[in-house]
């Protein structure tokens, strides 16, 4: 049976508790918030912190949007990835986040742009814990430092390395904190008036970037699928762009390959393909560092 479309009145009283609510709601919210914000003072007094949203150096990429897109991919051997890592003591993601930091030096030095400050890219991570078979998703979002401004591709892989840890680490800390999310606190129509006087205020090209990029490496399967008879012989992964950033990297590995996908914003990434060509660049940089 088809359940019944609730009726006008219902909506408004329906609305007007939830309009009554949203004081409380953002009460809440504000006292999550403070309380997370104590938990990054240990982190923030560290040698070398952990970034965090809005401190990252504005590039060309780090603009407002416009509706086209394009989209270069390609893939590496993940032999050649396993060697670096177990060569260098590190975990895949950080060799798969210092060929896209190599792709990206290359890019800017390029366009002459590259900033003095590294790069920070926002990097999903899950947030399951050993024995957590829960029904869902479980994903954080993690800052991590590029290290573009140092010219060693070894050296930078490390710092990349060390990030990442101290990241993890801090983020593991923020989610002991539950907080609501902020479509929880205020109604759909108050956020996106705050979103478009943030724009009208120019607040988005005065302040810094929240992050230069988003790079998501998921882990695929290592046997082969097949798709209507036939078999699949790679996967390129497509991501979202988010506002003000222009350039997503997702990864994704299948069989013998860790496949690269560069979705991008034309008019702010106008040669996707260069990035391309970085990714095996700094590929043949650190297989040639590793060999020493």
């Amino acid at each position: 049976m088809p359940s019944v479309s609730p009726d006008l009145t219902d909506l408004v009283i329906r609305g007007l508790a939830s309009a009554a609510l949203t004081p409380w709601r953002t009460a809440q919210f504000m006292w999550q918030t403070a309380r997370q914000g104590a938990r990054l003072v240990p982190f923030r007094r560290q040698e070398a912190p952990p970034p965090v949203p809005f401190q990252a150096p504005r590039v060309s990429f780090n603009a407002e949007l416009t509706s086209r897109r394009q989209f270069a991919y390609t893939g590496v051997p993940l032999a050649d990835v396993r060697h670096i890592k177990d060569h260098c003591g590190v975990k895949v993601n950080d060799v798969v986040l210092a060929l896209c930091a190599g792709a990206l030096r290359r890019y800017l030095i390029d366009r002459r742009e590259l900033p003095d400050a590294p790069l920070i890219a926002q990097v999903p991570v899950s947030m399951r814990v050993d024995g957590d078979s829960a029904v869902g998703t479980k994903v954080g979002a993690m800052f991590a430092s590029l290290a573009t401004h140092l010219d060693d591709p070894l050296e930078r892989l490390m710092a990349i390395a060390d990030g990442t840890r101290n990241a993890k680490e801090m983020q593991k800390a923020l989610a002991a904190e539950k907080i609501m999310g902020i479509s929880e606190t205020a109604p759909p129509g108050l956020i996106d008036l705050a979103a478009r006087m943030y724009t009208l205020a120019g607040l988005d090209r005065g302040l810094p970037p929240l992050m230069n990029t988003i790079i998501s490496n998921v882990p695929g399967p290592s046997v082969p699928i097949w798709c209507a008879g036939s078999p699949v012989d790679a996967l390129y992964p497509m991501g979202p762009l988010l506002y003000g950033t222009g350039l997503n990297i997702t990864v994704f590995s299948y069989r013998n390959s860790v496949d690269f996908g560069f979705l991008v914003c034309p008019e702010l990434v106008p040669h996707p393909w260069r990035l391309v060509d970085g990714v095996h660049e700094a590929m043949a940089e650190l297989m040639e560092a590793c060999a020493d």
